[in-house]
């Protein structure tokens, strides 16, 4: 067990109580330190779904406004240390816990990676975050003179300061690290080209590793398509060698691949899910393969996917399909609700695994952007003189029309103005425009 104090206020159960303490009160020099801790609820459904069951994450607002009442008249400052970060998607920031609630001195954030190298200010509150992956060390430093306190914060890069490790700690790392590298360090294969995992591709287009990975699952399990998200992508790989140790590093999770069977419209609903925040960042963009699809960002976010082929084939939203994912996108994980509940077709191992094995099998020389996922541009339709009525006959799909007639049937579609190029019935009039 940790030897120092973990705090969340947040965080409670279904018997209506807080999940670990919410906060610690602490005196130094005669000074009173209140420092109570606050949990994004994005961690219902940007973890796995199993590790919050039971477990409700309550307003950060709502409860640092209580944390503030219960500790005001007990502390001499009150500190929120907190993981909601600056990211406005879900409305739910450190940023927004400031404006709400007056009283909190400090906040100590993290959750979006910034970098806040003096800290920011909203009303009298100061939020620090200090980037990610241990690139800054975080100071701040408080003055308390005549019953007030002055804080101000600093950033510090890790290559420019100078700590004196902990020898015991020290010990254990490297003991672990000898042991790890014997595990790691083998070759699985190479590649020529730097495979694109970095967080600001990967959580907004396609790329070559996403791509691989996806492409590694589809052989693996023969389904027909997959998906997986972005936020699961979290390294690049270099050109040269590439190691286990990299392999892990890109997926660090050890997320297992599941198939499950999706109708079209459910195909469709996983990927307006990943598009919503398109084309800024979202953990949740769907990277695939065995199909292609297209994103109309000018459309509103539920709507903004167009032209989903499957297979080489228009998607049939009655239809079933197997669909391989990872686990935490199959238990609902990122809003891909769609997956939950759903018969497990095919368990298979690790996604690292997957993609070792198909690595070693294959190589990485097809490992590219191919347009798999592209920014719809709606047709220039010129408005025909004239145009002709066809009728819908049973069995008729808009791009076998189209092709009949020698028109795309993506014109077609804008041309009569449809909701669903890929729903038409039988009777329907559908006009073609005379070229």
């Amino acid at each position: 067990m940790a030897d120092f104090d973990v705090v969340s206020a947040n965080i409670y159960t279904e018997e209506d109580e807080t999940f670990i303490a919410p906060y610690k009160i602490y005196e130094i020099g005669g000074v009173k330190l209140g420092v109570f801790g606050l949990t994004t609820p994005e961690t219902k459904f940007k973890s796995h779904p199993d590790n919050t069951i039971g477990l409700e994450f309550r307003d950060p607002s709502m409860v640092a406004e209580m944390m503030v009442d219960e500790l005001e008249d007990e502390v001499d400052i009150i500190i929120a240390l907190a993981h909601l970060g600056l990211d406005d998607t879900y409305g739910l920031t450190s940023e927004k816990v400031a404006m709400d609630v007056d009283g909190i001195d400090l906040i100590i954030d993290g959750h979006s990676h910034d970098k806040l190298p003096e800290g920011m200010m909203v009303g009298d509150t100061l939020i620090v975050q200090a980037g990610e992956y241990d690139k800054n060390l975080g100071v701040v430093e408080i003055e308390w003179m005549d019953g007030d306190a002055t804080i101000s914060a600093s950033l510090l890069e890790k290559e420019n300061v100078t700590i004196e490790a902990d020898p015991e700690v020290l010990e254990l790392v490297e003991d672990i690290k000898s042991e790890y590298q014997e595990l790691v360090s083998p070759v699985v294969g190479t590649t020529e080209v730097v495979l694109d995992g970095e967080r600001g591709m990967v959580r907004k287009g396609e790329t070559n590793l996403g791509n691989l990975l996806t492409d590694a699952i589809l052989d693996a399990t023969g389904a027909d398509l997959v998906m997986t998200n972005g936020g699961g992508i979290r390294a690049s790989i270099d050109v040269g060698e590439i190691t286990i140790e990299e392999i892990i590093t890109v997926l660090p999770f050890g997320n297992t691949v599941i198939v499950k069977p999706l109708t079209g419209a459910e195909v469709k609903e996983a990927l307006e899910n990943g598009a919503t925040d398109y084309p800024e960042l979202k953990g949740a963009f769907t990277h695939v393969a065995g199909m292609t699809y297209h994103i109309d960002s000018s459309k509103p976010a539920g709507s903004r996917i167009m032209n989903v082929m499957v297979g080489g084939m228009p998607l049939d939203l009655a239809a079933t399909y197997e669909v391989a994912t990872n686990d935490f996108m199959a238990a609902g994980g990122d809003g891909y609700t769609m997956f939950d509940g759903k018969e497990e077709l095919m368990l298979l191992g690790g996604m690292e695994e997957v993609l070792m094995d198909y690595i070693e099998a294959n190589g990485t020389a097809g490992a590219k952007v191919e347009g798999r996922i592209t920014e719809y541009v709606a047709p220039v339709v010129e408005v025909p003189a004239a145009a002709e009525t066809y009728v819908v006959k049973y069995g008729d799909v808009l791009w076998r029309i189209g092709r009949q007639f020698g028109v795309e049937w993506q014109i077609l579609a804008e041309f009569n103005e449809m909701d669903n190029p890929h729903l038409i019935f039988p009777g329907q009039e559908v006009l073609i425009p005379v070229q």
